[in-house]
């Protein structure tokens, strides 16, 4: 597994090497936009890949954590910087849903892709002291009453949240947070009852106790 993350940043630091018109590219430090805030799963990505493709280019990569809007601060900024190979930005999938939303005036268009680096289901979770049990156990819960139950959102929309919601015809009160480093400390505190974060943003509660999982939406 380490050897196809460490192919795959590499690759992508080859192909934005190639794609660069200078021909001493990179000639100075290079930064990634991080959409998100520090400490979560979108964050977590960029820093991995920022300091691995360093091996590879021979030049910092610095990390700048733009937040607010479900990402759409980050990714407008990222969008609007020179094409010159000297600012990345780590685009997620919000920017499918912001622009058709009128959240955000740009679209995957203003992108140039040099890779996907990233793709994992995210889990349901809920403090240890939560009467939930499973799945089953949150469905009921939120059937009783539309709007009842408080997730804790990492974006807005948040997919998984529609997902589950369409499936299983039931209304949560979705509280937006900036990512999954807010979000967790939210039902933590039994602020609300449940989030859905990617595994690696959640492992440390997880092995502790402190979150139960119910399951994974993939």
């Amino acid at each position: 597994m380490k050897k196809i993350i460490k192919t795959t940043l590499a690759a992508a630091a080859l192909t934005l090497v190639a794609s660069a018109s200078a021909a001493d590219y990179p000639s100075k430090n290079i930064r990634m936009v991080v959409p998100f805030s520090p400490g979560g799963g979108t964050d977590s990505v960029g820093r991995a890949l920022a300091n691995s493709a360093k091996e590879v280019l021979d030049q910092n990569i610095i990390v700048m954590n733009r937040t607010g809007g479900a990402g759409a601060v980050g990714m407008s900024f990222g969008a609007q910087q020179r094409p010159d190979g000297y600012t990345l930005t780590v685009v997620t999938r919000e920017i499918a849903s912001l622009p058709q939303m009128g959240l955000m005036q740009h679209t995957a268009d203003d992108f140039k892709m040099i890779r996907m680096v990233n793709l994992d289901p995210a889990v349901v979770l809920v403090s240890q002291d939560s009467p939930y049990q499973s799945i089953d156990d949150l469905v009921k819960a939120a059937k009783k009453k539309d709007g009842a139950l408080k997730f804790a959102s990492t974006a807005k929309p948040n997919f998984y949240l529609m997902a589950l919601e369409k499936s299983q015809n039931i209304k949560l009160n979705a509280i937006p947070y900036n990512g999954a480093s807010e979000a967790i400390p939210a039902v933590l505190g039994n602020h609300t009852d449940v989030t859905m974060v990617t595994p690696g943003e959640a492992i440390s509660q997880i092995k502790s106790g402190q979150l139960k999982a119910l399951g994974v939406m993939s």
